[in-house]
């Protein structure tokens, strides 16, 4: 057995430590302890104050700069979109922000968005690939032009594309809308009413400069390459069957908007969300009417970091009809 009295001189020591540490703390130690904590609180202190004015005066300038982008780029959007008809199709968990200012220079421009439907995850889904199988078969009868042998997904893509274009004042419309939200397998959420037809199509992909971190995907979560690939392809169906405008964020992963650009199908914009990419819609929008394909903004794949003023107003189309919606 160990003696008691290596006990005492283990204990003995550990008492005299803890004396000269206290000693030491309240003594010599004491101011230099607190000086050299104090310093460094000020420094801190410093830092984030000068961090604060720079974010602010970066957040000033950024402001400024918008405001000179969206003054600049509504002198040239001004009446282009005169009486032109223009829906919206957006993806799931896409900024309302990102919606609002695309919506907004389309307006500016003279254009009447006719109306705005959603896009819900069932769509891309692998889960939901057998519905979209057995609806693909019961969308033909309302869905015209649709190459014979055309995959599942390009059948219902073309059936969103109908809906959006002829509006649910069409019987084919109108029997579309109640197919592609049907309660029980939802692929489309109707956040405004198309009750009218509509010349040209916009796609607002989720990737946006200001969207929210996406939550962790699940083990059962379909990959989001394929999701991206769904989408990419849906829009080529779109542009290939009337104007079409694709808005996102390029350079990021798996990006919507960089498949989309690949594919070298419609008109596409990035840096969504920025009141550069807003008025270049408007700018993007044109152009389509008008049977041109850009690629506009600061990513890879843009021709060009802001549109040329193009005038689609259905005035200026004058002796001329303007683009029929798909059939």
């Amino acid at each position: 057995m160990v003696d008691f009295k290596y006990h005492v001189v283990s204990l003995v020591s550990v008492f005299l430590a803890l004396a000269v540490g206290i000693i030491l703390g309240a003594g010599p130690l004491q101011g230099s302890i607190a000086n050299t904590l104090t310093g460094q609180v000020d420094a801190l202190r410093e830092s984030r104050d000068s961090l604060r004015t720079d974010l602010s005066r970066a957040q000033t300038e950024l402001d400024a700069a918008n405001r000179a982008v969206v003054g600049a780029g509504e002198q040239l959007t001004a009446g282009t979109l005169t009486n032109r008809t223009v829906a919206l199709v957006v993806a799931p968990q896409t900024p309302d922000s990102a919606v609002a200012g695309v919506r907004e220079q389309i307006e500016f421009a003279g254009g009447k968005v006719t109306g705005v439907v959603t896009l819900t995850e069932n769509y891309s889904s692998a889960a939901s690939a057998a519905y979209r199988g057995v609806l693909a078969g019961n969308l033909n009868t309302y869905v015209k032009d649709v190459p014979e042998g055309a995959s599942q997904e390009a059948t219902v893509a073309a059936a969103v594309d109908t809906l959006a274009r002829k509006g649910t004042a069409d019987p084919d419309g109108k029997s579309l809308k109640t197919l592609l939200t049907s309660q029980d397998n939802r692929l489309l959420e109707i956040t405004q009413e198309p009750a009218q037809p509509a010349q040209a199509v916009i796609f607002i992909t989720e990737e946006s400069l200001y969207a929210q971190p996406a939550a962790e995907p699940s083990a059962q979560a379909t990959p989001r390459a394929n999701i991206t690939q769904i989408y990419a392809d849906a829009f080529g169906v779109w542009a290939s069957r009337g104007p079409a405008v694709a808005v996102g964020t390029a350079d990021v992963p798996d990006s919507t908007l960089d498949r989309i650009r690949h594919n070298g199908t419609g008109s596409t914009v990035d840096s969504s969300g920025s009141a550069l990419a807003n008025v270049n819609a408007a700018m993007a929008t044109a152009s389509a009417l008008t049977g041109q394909q850009v690629a506009l903004g600061v990513g890879t794949g843009a021709n060009e970091v802001m549109g040329q003023r193009v005038d689609a107003s259905a005035r200026a189309a004058s002796g001329a009809e303007a683009p029929e919606a798909a059939a």
